[in-house]
């Protein structure tokens, strides 16, 4: 017996008529006969008795009618209720500190004005935390600074960043354009936490070096640090997009480490087996749009800045 063949019961015992049902169904008489004979035959009960050319329900037929509203009416509370789960938006998110600290917002507002409406979530932490979550399906994809080192997420890149080592006023740094690896032997550094990737950049940038090098301080908020720094507690390697406020202010000195870019890139991750929602997707599309549009900016402002050089 299947939902189908109740719907065709209630059919005939609201009729009397299995012509009438059958034509209601869009069926042939026979299918309704034979959907009535398969429920009596299988449960051996009688549903109907003919009277004057009409069928009219036994007790059984009478309390199987009732039981079968009920099957149909939650068949159909399901079917509207799967409705609007496709109609419903969510998307979890993770994302690295430095990711979290500068361009997240922005991405998050611009896919909450193509799905008004939208249910999110967004987590903030460092990479190795992300991919954790990621791994339990408590997120659906992350924008990291960090490597993975799951074989079951895939990562594919999605935007530049650029990291540079600031100092306070009072260092020896200040107002330097560049400075050799040789010099930051020695220094206090203020540092992310463990499972860092900006942590894990700088570290692996001065261990490669065999730069001596002291890590006086550990935090996980942004802020922190560059306080830390302003105040003349040490000095820090970071990314260049959180620290233009503080250097347009004379508060703090950015520099690059000569022969040493600290380029890196911030990189989309999900699980191999990740089913793409519309959502999903449309926030890859817009993180790799503000990328695009983020470079676009870089090049036309290294290219002011030659010609003013001239």
């Amino acid at each position: 017996m299947t939902l189908r063949t109740l719907e065709v019961f209630i059919q005939v015992a609201q009729s009397g008529k299995m012509s009438i049902a059958a034509k209601k169904l869009y069926v042939s008489q026979s299918s309704v006969s034979q959907a009535i004979t398969e429920i009596e035959k299988e449960f051996h009960v009688l549903l109907f008795e003919r009277v004057r050319k009409k069928l009219i329900l036994t007790p059984i037929g009478q309390q199987l009618l009732e039981y079968a509203k009920q099957a149909v009416s939650y068949q159909n509370s399901i079917t509207e209720w799967l409705k609007q789960c496709s109609e419903y938006k969510y998307l979890r998110v993770g994302a690295t500190v430095t990711v979290g600290s500068s361009v997240l917002s922005e991405i998050m507002k611009q896919l909450a004005d193509a799905f008004p409406g939208l249910d999110s979530h967004v987590y903030v932490g460092n990479t190795h935390s992300i991919e954790t979550q990621l791994l339990n399906g408590e997120l659906d994809i992350g924008l990291v600074e960090g490597s993975i080192s799951s074989e079951k997420i895939e990562s594919h890149a999605a935007m530049d960043d650029y990291m540079v080592v600031v100092c306070g006023r009072n260092h020896r740094f200040f107002g330097r354009e560049t400075i050799s690896i040789n010099e930051l032997s020695g220094e206090n550094f203020i540092f992310r936490e463990s499972g860092s990737g900006t942590r894990a950049q700088a570290e692996q940038l001065l261990n490669n070096y065999n730069i001596p090098f002291k890590s006086s301080w550990e935090c996980s908020n942004i802020e922190t640090i560059k306080q830390a720094v302003i105040d003349g507690h040490g000095i820090s390697a970071i990314s260049e997009r959180l620290v233009h406020r503080e250097c347009d202010a004379g508060l703090m000195w950015a520099c690059n480490v000569d022969g040493h870019p600290m380029q890196r890139h911030f990189s989309l991750v999900t699980k191999h087996d990740k089913i793409i929602t519309d959502v999903l997707n449309s926030f890859k599309e817009i993180v790799y749009s503000y990328a695009e549009n983020e470079r676009a900016k870089r090049h036309m402002d290294a290219h002011t800045h030659l010609i003013t050089l001239s």
